[in-house]
């Protein structure tokens, strides 16, 4: 299984796993140019975003054609929380509290 195959299973461990053994975050393994993270958008996987960003996943990533990125694929599915999600990351707020 790649990963891939593990975001459309949403089979977190997997995923992890193949992270954890070096797969590529910003693989595209076609020329639309479609990235694991735009499938994370795309299948509403929340719990692999901190996974791919930790791995180095570009959250910018676009496709070839439309150019939409894993924000705009969250977006064009009605996926709210991976678009507060992803938004969070890609201003760097995400887990930062006040600070006192």
């Amino acid at each position: 299984m790649n990963l891939i195959e593990a975001i459309l299973k949403k089979d977190i461990e997997r995923i992890k796993e193949l992270l954890a053994k070096g797969g590529n975050p910003n693989l595209c393994e076609d020329d639309a140019g479609i990235t694991p993270m735009h499938f994370v958008a795309q299948q509403n996987v929340l719990e692999a975003v901190p996974l791919f960003v930790q791995a180095g996943a570009n959250l910018e990533a676009k496709t070839r054609g439309e150019g939409d990125t894993p924000l705009q694929i969250a977006q064009l599915h009605g996926h709210v929380q991976m678009v507060n999600l992803i938004a969070a990351y890609l201003t760097k707020t995400f887990g930062q509290g006040e600070q006192h």
